[in-house]
């Protein structure tokens, strides 16, 4: 039931139980029924001291539709009506705080979220460059490594360089074909 015709930026319309049980709807100036007002859950709740008749009055909403009140002590109530969708995308929560009224709330959201990705990406960077393949660093380890190691397993160089040209190639192809399937299925899609 919409009975502040959909027009109204500050009054919402609210259902209580009438005369009989019937329900009745009231258009109700929102943020005056928010403030200094108790959560009830029937006419019994809102007694009043003086003794004063009050009925409980809930927001008269679609199925999906929620009205909530959102506190942050210093400030006023933010009050939300609509889907919770909406609400969840349109309100971001920071831990931040600005020292200088000119800084923007973002800017600390964003320089961290930049350091992820830069952290990401340079570790993903240093893990492919150490891939035992032709022209990376990983080339470069490999010698050391069977330099290193085989020498005294291995005596003949050429073997040893014979070993590391077919752990080269191999290293190779799988990492061709690992960028191959990656540019497939990216495409597949």
């Amino acid at each position: 039931m919409d009975c502040c015709s959909n027009s109204s930026q500050t009054d919402l319309c609210f259902s209580y139980s009438g005369a009989a049980g019937s329900r009745e709807y009231a258009c109700i100036p929102v943020r005056k029924m928010v403030t200094g007002t108790r959560v009830c859950r029937g006419d019994g709740d809102c007694a009043g001291r003086s003794g004063a008749a009050s009925v409980c009055v809930t927001p008269s909403l679609e199925n999906q539709t929620r009205f909530i009140r959102v506190t942050h002590p210093p400030n006023t109530h933010m009050l939300f009506v609509g889907y919770l969708p909406h609400l969840q995308h349109a309100v971001s929560l920071t831990n931040f705080i600005p020292r200088f009224s000119f800084l923007l709330f973002d800017v600390p959201v964003f320089l961290e979220t930049f350091c992820k990705y830069v952290v990401s990406l340079s570790g993903a960077l240093a893990v492919v460059n150490s891939v035992p393949c032709f022209a990376l660093d990983g080339q470069w380890m490999l010698n050391a490594l069977l330099e290193a190691t085989l020498v005294t397993v291995v005596t003949d160089r050429q073997k040893r360089e014979l070993l590391g040209f077919f752990v080269l190639l191999a290293g190779s192809a799988l990492l061709a074909a690992n960028v191959a399937l990656g540019l497939w299925m990216v495409t597949a899609r």
